[in-house]
């Protein structure tokens, strides 16, 4: 048997004993063989096995995450490598696909085919979020590097995508149909009723094709206004690479939160909350009311979470990482 079938078999071992039976939950890896819809009816083979990485749950079977597939040697600059630190992972789940966000129909027992941790989803954002052009290195079809996303995450990546003659962007053309079939087919199947929020901040970014702040309710946008709280706004982390100069803007953030309000949270509220906190509004509101936020170097975390946490608004606070980074002159 040659080596790279035994490989390819000992790991989906591992995986499958690895990862047992469970609910889905933000992190998973999920692997589809259909085009899913609600009642399974209407759901469309697929000639092959994607993956789904799990980002939010929407309510029900319906989640919102990022497109994963196998094939490595497709890899572009906006596609993160699974690595073997992220721990036992089926060879289908060979890269996310950043900028192939989509919404999807996830059954609970849809196999788990990898779990990644919230600093590499975190790594995931942050190389979704990177600006076009950024990347010093030349399109080269087939090769991987080892790249600094940000300030805080590495990863290994596959180079930009070069001309018309590059196979690369009829692999992602595919996918992008495949990616836009299962959003289209999760929105038909979503309930609609006139007190659904509408999605806005990181959700509406995630999922817009053209990678454009979306609007917020327009209550909440006078109010943020009024605030001078800004959504769909990372952190100015500066992104570098291995051999080059890193160069640290002032007051980078120094702590990344996931809140969750309660639905009666007035939004008014929520805003000042925030503002009070010194949180800066990263992405949110979510249709389950969650919010992504990040703290500023010079706001102190220990009390920007006593405030979170002691308010009768909150429901949780989840502290996704946290970093030492001073102020630069």
């Amino acid at each position: 048997m040659p080596d790279f079938i035994r490989e390819h078999i000992a790991r989906t071992v591992a995986a499958q004993l690895a990862h047992v039976p469970s609910a889905p939950a933000v992190g998973q890896i999920r692997a589809l063989s259909a085009v899913n819809a609600i009642n399974k009816q209407n759901s469309r083979p697929l000639g092959r096995n994607v993956g789904v990485l799990l980002g939010a749950h929407l309510g029900g079977q319906q989640w919102q995450g990022w497109l994963v597939t196998a094939d490595t040697d497709y890899a572009t600059d906006r596609d993160l490598l699974i690595e073997e630190d992220d721990g036992p992972a089926d060879p289908q789940a060979g890269m996310v696909m950043t900028r192939l966000p989509l919404r999807a129909i996830i059954p609970g027992d849809a196999p788990i085919l990898a779990k990644l941790s919230p600093a590499r989803l975190g790594a995931v954002i942050a190389l979704a979020e990177a600006p076009d052009g950024a990347e010093p290195i030349p399109p080269r079809p087939g090769h991987i590097f080892a790249r600094d996303l940000d300030a805080e995450h590495v990863g290994i990546t596959g180079s930009p995508l070069g001309g018309p003659g590059d196979p690369r962007h009829a692999y992602r053309a595919l996918h992008q149909q495949l990616a836009d079939e299962m959003s289209s087919t999760a929105e038909a199947v979503a309930p609609q009723t006139k007190e659904q929020p509408i999605r806005s901040g990181f959700f509406a970014w995630l999922f817009s094709r053209h990678w454009a702040p979306a609007p917020v309710l327009a209550a909440l946008i006078a109010v943020i206004a009024v605030q001078n709280l800004w959504l769909n706004v990372g952190d100015d982390e500066t992104l570098r690479y291995r051999g080059h100069s890193e160069v640290t803007t002032p007051c980078a953030a120094v702590a990344r939160l996931r809140v969750v309000f309660k639905a009666n949270a007035p939004q008014e509220t929520v805003v000042l909350l925030l503002r009070k906190a010194e949180a800066r509004v990263v992405s949110g509101p979510s249709e389950i009311g969650e919010w992504w936020l990040s703290l500023p170097a010079d706001a102190s975390v220990k009390e920007a979470l006593a405030q979170l946490r002691n308010s009768p608004l909150v429901a949780d606070v989840i502290v996704v990482e946290t970093k030492e980074t001073a102020c630069q002159p």
